[in-house]
């Protein structure tokens, strides 16, 4: 069933969630392009383990991709095999959906993945057994793949690392294979990615923070009611900095960008958060958070420096 967006009250027809207000909105706007570089970076930026993982262009190496569900072993390939048959068989039966955060017409009969392949981490512990599938879907990490058609960038798949038992049968899935939430699909706002470079990123707070990134960007889910495309970089600054409002000096940020406003964000460790609840037909279930993933976000700001 369409739920409703919190962020502009278009019916989202893939959607599994409803959309709680976005905590992390910071009050500073402009997509990757701006005043910020659209290539790789250097130790202006980075530094440590951060700068050791850039490529000679300056991109970040970010290695295989991190979880630690046993029930989650969906592989890239396999992952990319039914993002295509999603693109193909149900992206174009939305096409209002799509274009109206895309900004124009899509070429759907053109739509081939491009780009680099990004894995957003889940916020979340495995779930215990019992959970229905759709649910531990919907709470899994999700490789997110780019779909462009022949001007640029339109579509944004994320398949659910959790959806091993999804079947296709004659190029096309079998229903009676799919459980819900296996799959989250937008439409790319032009002259933008989802989720935003990780390049962009570590620039981004460094240059807000005066401090440099001293880690490998992590991408993050935030957790149930949330864009998956709008998934964060967790980061560390090679020395902790005061934020506005603040009394206690953090180094652990996390950077993105709200896919429909495209205002660029960075939040904080905020309140704790624990687990979260969600319910099924039968019976209310509680989704406990990854140790260092217990807290909020909370939208920050760093005294100019």
């Amino acid at each position: 069933m369409p739920v409703t967006r919190s962020e502009d009250s278009m019916s989202r027809p893939f959607g599994h969630r409803l959309w709680p207000v976005w905590v992390a909105a910071l009050a500073c706007s402009g997509a990757e392009f701006g005043p910020y570089t659209t290539g790789g970076i250097d130790q202006q930026y980075v530094t440590g383990a951060a700068l050791q993982a850039l490529d000679g262009a300056g991109f970040f190496t970010l290695g295989p991709p991190s979880d630690a569900w046993s029930t989650a072993a969906l592989a890239e390939p396999e992952a990319a095999a039914l993002a295509d048959v999603f693109a193909r068989d149900f992206v174009p039966t939305f096409p209002v959906y799509f274009e109206a955060l895309h900004g124009k017409p899509i070429a759907y009969q053109a739509l081939k993945r491009c780009g680099p392949t990004r894995f957003a981490e889940s916020p979340y512990l495995e779930p215990s057994a019992g959970l229905p599938q759709g649910l531990v879907n919907a709470a899994a990490s999700r490789w997110i793949f780019t779909y462009c058609d022949p001007t640029s960038p339109a579509v944004s798949i994320a398949v659910a690392s959790s959806a091993t038992g999804v079947s296709i049968v004659n190029g096309h899935f079998d229903p009676a294979s799919l459980r819900g939430s296996e799959f989250d699909a937008e439409g790319i706002p032009m002259h933008t990615t989802a989720p935003m470079p990780p390049e962009r990123a570590a620039e981004w707070l460094a240059r807000a923070s005066g401090q440099r990134v001293a880690t490998v960007p992590r991408l993050i889910h935030p957790g149930l009611g949330y864009f998956t495309q709008s998934a964060h970089w967790m980061m560390e600054l090679e020395a902790s900095v005061t934020t506005s409002g603040s009394h206690a000096p953090e180094r652990t940020f996390f950077v993105g960008r709200t896919l429909l406003t495209l205002n660029l964000e960075i939040a904080a460790p905020g309140a704790v958060h624990s687990a979260d609840t969600v319910q099924s037909t039968t019976a209310i279930h509680v989704l406990q958070r990854r140790p260092g993933l217990e807290r909020r976000w909370q939208a920050i700001s760093f005294p100019r420096h």
